[in-house]
């Protein structure tokens, strides 16, 4: 029997802060979903865990381990998170950063 990874602690925050603060503890499957999921944060809402897995090639299971380990309890909350932060007026840059304010 084996134990589900410990999610990242005071898992809180943007999902990009959430991945790094998990990088060192992923396995080399789960970096490639997250490196994923950094490039196309701003379209996260719209993919499902197969079409994720599918994307960045790794198992469905990758996908739903790393969410875990993020701290979310499952993929529609993830869609959730992410959907609350686009209502919220969080810009969401291309590469997986809020976009910069201009100046």
């Amino acid at each position: 029997m084996t134990t589900a990874p410990a999610p990242v602690s005071g898992a809180v925050g943007d999902i990009e802060h959430r991945i790094e603060a998990a990088v060192p503890r992923l396995t080399p499957q789960e970096q490639r979903v997250a490196e994923f999921i950094l490039d196309h944060v701003s379209e996260l809402a719209v993919y499902n865990s197969s079409e994720l897995a599918g994307m960045s090639g790794v198992s469905k299971a990758t996908v739903s381990r790393l969410y875990r380990r993020l701290g979310f309890a499952s993929s529609h909350e993830v869609r959730e998170h992410v959907l609350a932060r686009r209502s919220a007026g969080t810009p969401l840059g291309a590469a997986g950063a809020p976009a910069a304010s201009p100046e």
